[in-house]
């Protein structure tokens, strides 16, 4: 086995022969940088080369490019979502808007509401219209009295509503 002396000499007349074969050689270019590893690997114990550094590169990139694939399939899952979750709030809206526009024609020849809530209190109120607003995943049944004044229920809070 050869002593670190030893290594830093050959390195040493390495170096020179490289040298002298001038700068655009192409056993100059190969070894460009090597030098400063050799002497790095004899300095600190390192076993450490070029190669090494490509082939560990080449597996991060392929790690990273394995990664990359899986947010971008991620991606599109959650844009999926983002689309069938839109195309069921329009259709919750029209149904609201249907529901809106059924009791504005039914509201015309009546004029009290009463509505029971799921604690089982009962609110009796006139009214001139009655809302349903779909707010932040919420549904809710807003009556609006003559005077403008409005009174707003969480559907989910609501057990019944008469309209006489």
């Amino acid at each position: 086995m050869t002593t670190k002396e030893q290594e830093r000499k050959a390195l040493a007349k390495i170096g020179q022969i490289v040298s002298e074969l001038g700068a655009d050689s192409y056993i100059a270019k190969a070894f460009e940088g090597c030098d400063l590893i050799a002497a790095e690997n004899i300095d600190n114990d390192f076993w450490d080369s070029y190669k090494d550094r490509f082939d560990r590169a080449e597996k991060q990139i392929e790690k990273l490019n394995r990664k990359i694939e899986m947010l971008r399939k991620e991606d599109e899952a959650k844009a999926d979502e983002i689309k069938r979750l839109q195309e069921n709030e329009y259709c919750l809206n029209n149904t609201i808007h249907d529901l809106t526009m059924q009791l504005q024609e039914e509201r015309n020849d009546r004029k009290e509401v009463t509505i029971e809530l799921a604690n089982g209190e009962k609110v009796t109120q006139p009214f001139a219209e009655i809302k349903y607003v779909n707010n932040n995943g919420f549904t809710f049944v807003t009556v609006v009295e003559k005077s403008g004044w409005t009174t707003s229920y969480k559907m989910e809070d609501i057990k019944a509503i008469k309209i006489a």
